[in-house]
């Protein structure tokens, strides 16, 4: 008889998307315009992007806005920030990212000491939407962060009500 086949090669399976259980942990709650939040992304789990610890927050806006700053500013470990419209990890489109760029907004901290804070302005952001600010570190990075979102125009007044006719003389 001829003989057999070497058998074939025996690989593992491919490793299973993070449960939901997970995706829900990691988002960690909503940020708003003025608002600065400050935690750690150490033990919280890998998502998605790099293979380090990442975490998200939810925000949206009433109306169009434009300009929107956000940036990890005084973070202490090499962030990685991205913008997504819609939940990241079903299907949502990914909006803006940076790892540097933050001194061109104000922020110093010390990219000389190889602390990178990202810094994303996000030219418009439709009304209604869902966005999520995504923290992570470059890499397999972790540490404590800093979130901070600015540039918000406040909202415009509800138009004046007509001034009152005047009352008849007695």
């Amino acid at each position: 008889p001829p003989p057999s086949p070497p058998p074939l090669p025996s690989f593992p399976p491919p490793p299973s998307p993070p449960s939901l259980g997970v995706l829900n942990t990691n988002v960690h709650g909503t940020l708003g315009c003025g608002v600065t939040i400050t935690g750690s992304t150490v033990g919280v789990g890998n998502v998605m992007g790099f293979l380090s610890d990442d975490l998200f927050y939810t925000f949206s806006f009433p109306e169009n806005r434009t300009d929107i700053l956000l940036t990890t500013c005084g973070s202490d470990f090499d962030t990685f920030l991205t913008v997504w419209a819609g939940t990241p990890w079903d299907g949502g489109t990914q909006v803006a990212s940076a790892e540097v760029g933050a001194t061109d907004f104000g922020c110093t901290t010390g990219y000389l000491e190889g602390v990178r804070s990202g810094a994303i302005l996000v030219p418009l952001m439709e009304a209604g939407v869902t966005y999520f600010a995504q923290v992570e570190g470059f890499h397999t990075a972790t540490g404590n962060y800093v979130l901070s979102m600015s540039g918000c125009p406040a909202p415009s007044p509800p138009p004046s009500p007509p001034p009152s006719p005047p009352s008849p003389p007695p």
